[in-house]
């Protein structure tokens, strides 16, 4: 299943930059790992059309977006049953009404987050 969305998800990604060449991040997630992907990817980075960023093994996930989607959950009423377009008009809502500060703190997090990493040699952090 992860193979057909990372098929499209390149596909996207090569329509929205125009057919430049772009930069692929994923984390340590098995299917990532598995040899169709790895394959796959590799063949679109000889081919010029990513640059794939290797994912140091067993770290955090370093990624602003985590804690940013965290954020957006928060704000979220997940006791409340809804449609799928219901709870996607919430969500795009909330994502919407994201504060500048909000963002900016997990941005600037970045540098003390890849240090404790770097100091933890992959392995797990406060972060």
């Amino acid at each position: 299943m992860y193979h057909g969305i990372l098929v499209q998800g390149v596909k996207q990604a090569k329509e929205i930059f125009k057919g430049g060449r772009f930069y692929w991040q994923e984390d340590n997630d098995p299917k990532h790992a598995a040899k169709i992907n790895r394959g796959y990817l590799s063949r679109k980075e000889k081919d010029g059309t990513l640059i794939h960023l290797e994912w140091p093994p067993q770290s955090p996930d370093l990624s602003p977006i985590e804690q940013i989607w965290d954020y957006v959950k928060s704000k979220m009423d997940t006791t409340e049953r809804s449609s799928k377009e219901v709870m996607w008009k919430k969500i795009q809502k909330e994502w919407n009404e994201i504060p500048k500060t909000v963002l900016r703190k997990y941005i600037l997090s970045l540098k003390a987050r890849c240090a404790a990493c770097l100091n933890a040699k992959g392995y797990h952090t406060k972060y």
